[in-house]
């Protein structure tokens, strides 16, 4: 007998880092998610610290990549794949570079407005009725069923999907954009599948390891409330993370 679909929820939560508390600032992380008929994507994007309007591209980016996968996934197309994500950071990258050079002062480079609020890290992970896939461009953390990856940035600092519309001669070193495959394989072959910025690094040490136990949570993925309070619990406890700490959970149900 044929099985029924897998049904999938999604969570998110997020706290600020001490090195913005400290300094009475927001956080510069953003995130969305988005679910429907057996489909599922999770998004989540670290604002560079260096920039001060950063936040405004993370949440910008997370959101409008959440939402043209969501617009493909409702339609029944089948694009937990790298050509179709990259083809969402594309749209993405070009949207903000028009966007900066509407907002650039006369005479100005637009790259100036790109370096105040459009570079950010971006990592997403997509469930469509066949396939997962997870990927992204710049480092973070991803994982499946407890199991972690840790992407770390380059010696110069985290990759941009943004640096792809700046030219070679302002950019210190030759950046790689391209959108890097983490995670990938059948539908029903996990039952967590997480992306998160590095500032959740400190939550994978220690045994029992808290960033499992974090996600792993049965209410968590049902109530984000519950997961934004279990994220803050586990910076009482621990310690606030020196940068800002995001995470975003897809589970399956059945």
């Amino acid at each position: 007998m044929r099985q029924p679909p897998r049904h999938f929820e999604t969570s998110a939560a997020s706290v600020i880092g001490q090195f913005h508390r400290r300094r009475g600032q927001g956080g510069q992380d953003g995130w969305s998610t988005a679910t429907g008929d057996g489909w599922a994507v999770a998004v989540v994007a670290d604002g560079v610290s260096a920039s001060h309007g950063s936040e405004i591209g993370a949440r910008l980016a997370a959101r409008w990549v959440a939402a043209a996968a969501a617009a493909e996934l409702s339609a029944g197309r089948q694009v937990a794949d790298r050509a179709s994500i990259t083809r969402w950071v594309d749209g993405l990258t070009e949207r903000l570079a028009r966007l900066a050079g509407e907002m650039a002062w006369p005479g100005d480079d637009p790259v100036y407005a790109i370096a105040d609020y459009f570079l950010f890290t971006l990592q997403m992970a997509v469930v469509d009725r066949e396939r997962y896939c997870v990927a992204g461009v710049g480092d973070g953390i991803v994982g499946i069923d407890g199991v972690w990856t840790v992407l770390e940035a380059e010696q110069a600092g985290p990759t941009c999907p943004m640096y792809a519309r700046v030219g070679p001669e302002m950019l210190d070193a030759p950046v790689d954009t391209a959108v890097q495959v983490h995670l990938e394989g059948p539908r029903d072959g996990f039952r967590r599948l997480v992306v998160a910025t590095d500032g959740c690094l400190d939550f994978l040490e220690g045994k029992p390891e808290p960033m499992t136990g974090l996600v792993d949570d049965p209410d968590a993925i049902w109530r984000p409330a519950r997961l934004q309070a279990q994220l803050e619990h586990l910076c009482a406890r621990l310690g606030w993370p020196p940068d800002d700490a995001t995470v975003a959970i897809i589970g399956a149900v059945g």
